[in-house]
């Protein structure tokens, strides 16, 4: 059985921003390419701060359902764990995607 021992809040925001990064260099590369009217379809009547806080709640989701960890926690070996030291539920992944530090999961550091 692997020990875990609790990530540093340093390392929780590193994930943070690696994440976030990821879906502004997503966002930035699709208006760069000459593909703006994409990225416009994309946010509608909605400005684009609101548009890269989706992306990112889609990302973090898929991301968690599917893999269990964001590129992010990938490269800085961590992982979610609930409060149980359990992996997450599916309601927990969900809410998780939302809400970065919700409250009764912990992100743990693998090595």
């Amino acid at each position: 059985m692997t020990n875990y021992s609790e990530a540093s809040y340093a390392k929780q925001v590193f994930v943070g921003l690696i994440d976030a990064s990821l879906c502004l260099t997503l966002t930035v590369t699709l208006s760069i390419t000459k593909q703006p009217e994409v990225l416009y379809q994309l946010m509608g009547n909605g400005n684009s701060s609101h548009f890269v806080f989706i992306l990112f709640a889609v990302y973090r989701f898929v991301a968690l359902c599917f893999f269990n960890q964001t590129i992010g926690m990938r490269l800085l070996h961590v992982i979610l764990l609930n409060g149980d030291d359990q992996p997450l539920t599916f309601l927990e992944k969900s809410l998780a995607a939302v809400f970065i530090l919700f409250r009764g999961t912990a992100y743990y550091t693998t090595k």
